[in-house]
């Protein structure tokens, strides 16, 4: 389990440390993770979600954050199976950023 050692952000700041241009930011609503300016998750009620402009497909886990702007943002809540994988967790990144 990832929780036991120690908390959430140093757990996904291990398993993404290998992707270049990764930032943080802490905010009122969680923590922000971007790459580029863009931001691609949050942790945010103890969970790591990544962000995106389209539907998630068939995650379950899907929440619909409404912008300032009024554009939606989907919130797909990560597995945890997936946050111990490295490689997976790295391809469900790639995947949001469109990276190939």
């Amino acid at each position: 389990m990832m929780r036991k050692g120690g908390n959430l952000l140093n757990f996904i700041l291990n398993q993404i440390s290998d992707l270049e241009g990764v930032t943080f930011q802490k905010t009122i609503e969680g923590i922000r993770f971007k790459k580029e300016e863009v931001t691609f998750a949050r942790i945010q009620g103890g969970q790591f979600k990544l962000q995106a402009t389209q539907s998630c497909g068939s995650n379950p886990e899907v929440e619909v954050d409404i912008q300032k702007n009024g554009q939606p943002v989907y919130l797909c809540t990560v597995p945890e199976p997936v946050l111990e994988d490295k490689s997976q967790l790295h391809a469900w990144i790639k995947k949001v950023l469109h990276i190939h």
